[in-house]
């Protein structure tokens, strides 16, 4: 499934030069949520995919790790690269 907030290529862009290591989400545009995919399993997985889009809307806590995060994020196969850059940069 895709969950999550989306981006503008000039925020993909800009979110290069923007890293923390303690766990890095970019900025998502204000009020443009995804939530797609589901699939025939939908019916378990959009409960779960509601409750983070809310706590993303609300700005509250959220109900799963930053990586189960960084695995819905609809715009995962942009981000990718950005990660892997920065697993090396953190291990070297």
């Amino acid at each position: 499934p895709l969950v999550g907030g989306m981006r503008s290529q000039d925020e993909l862009e800009d979110a290069a030069n923007q890293f923390d290591p303690q766990g890095w989400q970019p900025a998502t545009h204000a009020n443009l949520f995804v939530a797609a995919g589901f699939g025939s399993r939908g019916l378990c997985s959009a409960t779960f995919a509601a409750e983070i889009l809310i706590s993303q809307l609300l700005s509250e806590p959220l109900p799963c790790s930053l990586a189960v995060l960084n695995d819905l994020d609809p715009q995962r196969r942009w981000l990718k690269p950005l990660y892997r850059q920065w697993r090396k940069e953190l291990t070297s």
